[in-house]
């Protein structure tokens, strides 16, 4: 009986099948372009092996038939793979998508997809089965849907996640060499001709780039915001409930702030969505002139571009805008969910900044009350924060989801008062698309 697989799974490719000769098969409906499909051998650094191992509808075998494509359409492919005959520094497989690139299409994107899916067969027999739709998806225009890797034998993981910059940004992530894959994008038509004495017309960009979410002082110079309204999930990567709170520290991140004046500064934030997008304070980055985030769990920084902000709510949205999305996120809790008073929270963050170093910490309390700072809805808590956990999420600790972001530590007589934005603001502002 085929195994139905969900967003985020990773499983051993022996629970499936005994056998190393496997076919994935993709499909896609509700697409107007083009789709083209690549399978990618990989070393153990993730890059591609040689540019023999880039498997497409032009290059449609890897050497010793590894990798095979056995059809290939717009909309549908079918790829044969025997791991026993890849190369021993073959560490992984990856299974993308391109959206676009080969017609030139600047609009449509994995949003787009009305529904998709990824079967896995051994023989004749269907093995596993993942269903996608566009739901799962913020905007890429180049997907890795799938991969197999070494861990303790072969392993399939469903990813679904890509770079919003589409084929080049792909390629690029996994070494594929310039110019190996040329798209086949049609010239523009010529411009009609001009009337003798009239001046030529003058030539528009086939897309005006979209404006800040608020008109805010501290977009980064060199860079623009993605398309507005950011698409909120309602549930955890594959509708999946996280381990509280160990499940949950990969959607957390080190802020790190260059200021105007060349100091620098600190705080956290948590990505709310598979496209990137990250919630922090404004304070925190009122004053950037560079940001950049390290996502829990990895020793890298990403950099960060300002979308939206709100300096009366404390709140600022951001992107991370290497285009390489997020493998995890926090969903909020929507307008009609209730607050009640003692309810059990955690709370995710790095307080004192580099003093304690970058690891994440983990507090736990409950909410004290529910009330208004400067007529804003705040909830007073007591599980411990200080400096560098502003930004931070505070969620329920029976699901995991997020109900506030810290965003102050008052003294009071030598008492300690914790606030933290209650998180049903969020929908008042106007930025999401739709939870």
């Amino acid at each position: 009986m085929s195994k139905q697989l969900v967003k985020g799974q990773r499983i051993k490719l022996s629970d499936l099948t005994p056998q190393s000769q496997i076919r994935l098969d993709i499909a896609l409906s509700g697409l107007k372009d083009q789709a083209q499909f690549y399978c990618l051998a990989l070393n153990d650094r993730q890059k591609l092996l040689k540019s023999e191992y880039l498997v497409f509808s032009r290059q449609p075998s890897s050497p010793c038939q590894s990798i095979q494509v056995a059809s290939s359409t717009p909309t549908q492919a079918s790829i044969n793979v025997n791991l026993s005959s890849l190369p021993g520094e073959a560490k992984e497989v990856v299974l993308a998508v391109s959206l676009g690139d080969r017609t030139g299409c600047l609009l449509e994107n994995a949003s787009d997809i009305q529904s998709g899916s990824l079967v896995v067969s051994a023989g004749s027999q269907e093995v596993a089965r993942y269903q996608f739709s566009a739901h799962d998806f913020d905007g890429e225009k180049a997907l890795v849907l799938g991969r197999l890797y070494q861990k303790d034998g072969w392993r399939l993981g469903l990813v679904s996640s890509g770079f919003r910059a589409g084929q080049t940004a792909l390629f690029d992530h996994f070494g594929v060499p310039a110019g190996l894959v040329t798209p086949a994008v049609p010239a523009p038509p010529p411009p009609p001709p001009q009337a003798y004495g009239q001046p030529a017309a003058t030539p528009q960009p086939a897309l005006a780039p979209q404006p800040p979410l608020e008109d805010q002082p501290i977009l980064l110079p060199g860079k623009l915001p993605p398309p507005k309204p950011v698409y909120m999930p309602a549930n955890f990567p594959g509708n999946q409930s996280p381990t509280v709170p160990g499940g949950l520290t990969g959607a957390v991140g080190f802020i790190l702030v260059e200021c105007q004046d060349g100091q620098h500064a600190s705080g956290t934030g948590f990505v709310i969505n598979p496209g990137g997008f990250i919630l922090t304070c404004y304070h925190v980055v009122s004053d950037a002139k560079r940001m950049d985030i390290c996502l829990s769990g990895t020793n890298y920084l990403r950099p960060l571009l300002y979308v939206a902000g709100s300096a009366q709510h404390d709140l600022a949205l951001l992107w991370i805008s290497d285009c390489n999305g997020a493998l995890n996120w926090m969903p909020l809790i929507t307008p009609d969910n209730d607050i009640p008073l003692g309810e059990n929270i955690g709370l995710l963050g790095f307080p004192l900044g580099f003093e304690l170093g970058i690891s994440v910490n983990y507090t736990q309390g409950i909410v004290n009350s529910l009330r208004t700072r400067n007529s804003i809805p705040v909830l007073q808590i007591d599980a411990g924060a200080t400096h560098g956990s502003s930004g931070g999420p505070v969620f329920r600790r029976s699901d995991g989801k997020v109900i506030g972001m810290v965003q102050a530590i008052l003294d009071q007589k030598g008492i300690l008062i914790n606030w933290a934005l209650d998180i049903r603001v969020y929908w008042e502002l106007g930025w999401h698309a739709r939870f």
